[in-house]
């Protein structure tokens, strides 16, 4: 009986260590499959010009299966090219979201270090300005909902009254006291 229910066991144990080494391969099967499914995805949606798009079905192919070097590389392109266009149209703030990306992916490349910082910049001025039209913009509403303040009225300047002093008087002619004989 013992014997018997020993065996069960093996057996069991056995079985159980057969379907857990055959189960991760069966699983990383099924992953790749929705892996290559989501890059095909990915694909099509960049050729077909939707770039936000194709960035996040390719992350999710990366998230899936960190090695699938298609996908990896198509990111890379994607996010360089998108990233460019936008940085020399002078877009930082449209070019920055993809440079923080692809600072992600290579973090040792200068260029892109170069690019992201100089964006960042960029952004950063740009938001400084539209932060003074909304300051302005909210100055002129306070000032067009407000009562009209009178201009002040206009200030002649004191006349200085002008004094004619005589002119200097001539020096007296000298008189001599001597006689003449």
């Amino acid at each position: 009986m013992i014997a018997r229910n020993f065996r069960a066991v093996i057996v069991l144990c056995a079985a159980l260590l057969l379907c857990m080494s055959v189960l991760p391969s069966i699983c990383r099967a099924a992953d790749n499959a929705q892996a290559d499914a989501l890059f095909q995805k990915g694909i099509d949606k960049y050729l077909a010009g939707d770039i936000p798009a194709a960035v996040k079905e390719l992350e999710k192919v990366i998230e899936i299966n960190p090695k699938h070097e298609q996908a990896r590389s198509l990111l890379s392109i994607v996010l360089g090219e998108t990233a460019s266009s936008y940085f020399i149209q002078g877009d930082y703030g449209r070019a920055l979201p993809y440079l923080q990306k692809l600072r992600k992916i290579f973090p040792e490349d200068n260029e892109i270090k170069r690019m992201y910082d100089q964006a960042s910049k960029g952004v950063s001025s740009v938001q400084r300005s539209e932060d003074m039209v909304r300051f302005l913009q909210k100055q002129q509403r306070v000032l067009s909902t407000s009562k009209p303040v009178p201009p002040p009225a206009e200030k002649t300047a004191p006349v200085a009254k002008t004094v004619k002093t005589p002119p200097p008087a001539e020096p007296a002619p000298v008189v001599s006291t001597e006689t003449v004989a």
